[in-house]
């Protein structure tokens, strides 16, 4: 899905299904079709079954855009990123792609103490409907 053109990754949302020696296997067509069809022509254990286009979200075209200038190196894992949003455990601590971890987890912890601040909001709002119930009770 990801392929190194230059100082730059692209995004290349195929696949490809084909067999060799009776087995059926699927892949990124990677580095293109016409490299696919062309292998296909030139050996006979190696048949086509087709073309498919992977759809890109917008969730992945956004993650696709922070790892596209990564250095090279590891590619399975950015390319496990843009796809699912998967992020590693173990990284080298100074390669750039750090920063892109370190904001995710910013991120989800934004939004993880919004939700708690909101529990906290509801429980609150929850406890004024009681004292004021309880405030009516006792004034009758």
């Amino acid at each position: 899905m990801l392929q190194r053109v230059g100082s730059k990754y692209r995004l290349y949302p195929h696949e490809v299904t084909y067999t060799k020696n009776g087995e059926e296997y699927t892949k990124w067509a990677l580095p293109d079709k016409q490299w696919w069809t062309e292998t296909a022509e030139k050996h006979d254990r190696i048949n086509i079954v087709e073309f498919t286009e992977v759809e890109v979200t917008a969730d992945m075209q956004k993650r696709f855009k922070e790892i596209e200038r990564m250095p090279e190196g590891f590619g399975s894992v950015y390319q496990r990123y843009v796809l699912d949003g998967t992020l590693p455990d173990n990284f080298p601590i100074n390669h750039p792609f750090r920063q892109v971890i370190a904001k995710n987890e910013d991120e989800s912890q934004g939004q993880s103490l919004i939700d708690a601040e909101i529990e906290n909001m509801s429980q609150g709002q929850q406890m004024t409907e009681m004292d004021l119930r309880i405030s009516e009770l006792e004034a009758k």
